[in-house]
């Protein structure tokens, strides 16, 4: 959820392209640009302009991480381990 409300300056529930790219650091040339759209397609699997976070749970796939091929971690703590790296000023 922190990740949300990072990226959803205005409370609306869902991540817009304009959202998504105002949460992504650094000044952006037309190839970084071009960068930031690819991946914002990635995850906007409908196609509607809005990342629902039932988009990211669907595109991480927790399963190939060498930690649970090795059966050190569980899916489920990877993916939990991937969504805190996004918890920015929580």
């Amino acid at each position: 959820q922190t990740l949300f409300d990072y990226f959803d300056k205005d409370g609306s529930g869902t991540v817009d392209f304009e959202e998504f790219l105002t949460g992504v650091r650094g000044a952006l040339n037309e190839r970084r640009k071009g960068l930031v759209q690819m991946a914002f397609a990635v995850l906007d699997k409908d196609g509607s302009g809005i990342i629902e976070p039932s988009e990211i749970v669907s595109t991480y796939d927790a399963s190939k991480h060498p930690d649970v091929i090795a059966g050190k971690k569980t899916a489920d703590e990877v993916f939990r381990e991937f969504l805190d790296t996004f918890d920015v000023g929580g």
